[in-house]
């Protein structure tokens, strides 16, 4: 809660003026002493033109002595809000300009960082594009590789399984070979005679595979 604090002599530092004493007057810089005035000087001419006179003087310089009062005070009371407020309005327009002066400022920095940045890319950039045409041509040469291994792969698969047929193509041409050789009767020791039947038998050679 704000704390008012009224000088007295804003409100009036006047006193009586007696350098004439037949028409004393009241001085002063006040507010109320301003006003006052004023109003004693407009009370006084209505009076020397009759348009108040008797007990109505009387009763018109109380009521206006009353009213300079008040307004006088009010006067000083919205005088020291005005000033605070003014204060409060200028305190936030400093800040605002302190403010408004740090945002310009980080504008400027954000701008010449950009501008360092891209400067930065500029240099970079033609190494950067080189390195990635060389690691995109490497990968290139790794798939190939790649494709070429399985390929390789592939075919010796193909390749041993040939050899298995060949060989197993082989050990039965000679089985064949063997027996036909054995029923002609050829090799001259293929056939023996069976001592329990007493028939030919033709012999079975027996292969290790």
């Amino acid at each position: 809660m704000s704390n008012f604090q009224i000088d007295i002599a804003d409100f009036s530092n006047g006193q009586i003026d007696s350098t004439n004493p037949q028409e004393p007057k009241w001085e002063g810089t006040g507010i109320f002493d301003v006003i006052i005035k004023a109003a004693n000087e407009n009370i006084k001419i209505q009076n020397q033109t009759s348009r108040i006179t008797g007990a109505e003087y009387a009763e018109v310089y109380l009521g206006t002595m009353q009213s300079a009062i008040s307004e006088a005070m009010k006067f000083l009371l919205i005088k020291e809000i005005t000033e605070k407020d003014i204060a409060l309005k200028e305190a936030e327009i400093a800040n605002n300009v302190i403010t408004g002066e740090n945002l310009i400022k980080q504008g400027t920095l954000l701008e010449n960082q950009i501008e360092i940045s891209n400067i930065d890319v500029l240099y970079k950039e033609p190494s950067t594009l080189k390195d990635l045409e060389i690691k995109d041509k490497q990968i290139d040469s790794a798939v190939v590789e790649i494709n070429n291994n399985t390929i390789a792969g592939e075919n010796l698969v193909k390749q041993g399984t040939l050899l298995e047929e060949q060989i197993k193509t082989t050990y039965t041409d000679r089985v064949m070979k063997d027996k036909q050789t054995a029923m002609l009767g050829m090799d001259g020791v293929m056939k023996k005679q069976n001592l329990i039947t007493d028939k030919e038998v033709i012999y079975t050679p027996k292969y290790n595979i």
